[in-house]
């Protein structure tokens, strides 16, 4: 039996005008019931409130976990990239290579125009217009193109 029908039928053990108990048998029976029920809620909870806590620990872990990783892959690829000074390798096991990459460097975001500006959440620089900028002959000031060489291990 549900919550809301234990408590409907304690409802029907009493009459509604007088106030007076019908079955004090079953309106015994029903409460026990009722109060088991709801203990039973309770230990529900108190599960899933372990349930998240240990979760909770779990993706703890795991974060710090990962961002050690991502420390010891940075820490690599800049060792690899300094001693190979842009020269691919390859073994049977993996693959190094680089790539080269343009990227805009905006070193002065006051000195930029307007023009060269969007806004989403707050104002910043628009980088693909500053780009197709600089591309194109202008000089922008506050912002300049970068070339990066990109490590790739496979």
């Amino acid at each position: 039996m549900k919550l809301y029908e234990i408590d409907a039928a304690i409802m029907g053990c009493i009459d509604e005008e007088t106030g007076e108990i019908i079955d004090p048998v079953a309106l015994e029976g029903l409460q026990m019931e009722r109060r088991q029920k709801l203990r039973n809620i309770a230990l529900l909870a108190i599960n899933a409130q372990a349930d998240i806590d240990s979760c909770k620990k779990q993706e703890e872990r795991f974060a710090k976990r990962r961002r050690s990783a991502e420390r010891t892959l940075a820490w690599c690829k800049d060792a690899l990239a300094c001693a190979l000074d842009g020269k691919g390798m390859k073994e049977p096991e993996f693959v190094i290579s680089f790539t080269r990459s343009k990227a805009v460097d905006v070193y002065d975001e006051k000195a930029l125009l307007m023009d060269y500006m969007r806004t989403t959440m707050k104002q910043e620089p628009d980088k693909a217009a500053i780009k197709k900028a600089i591309e194109a002959g202008k000089n922008i000031p506050g912002a300049r193109i970068v070339e990066r060489r990109n490590i790739h291990i496979k």
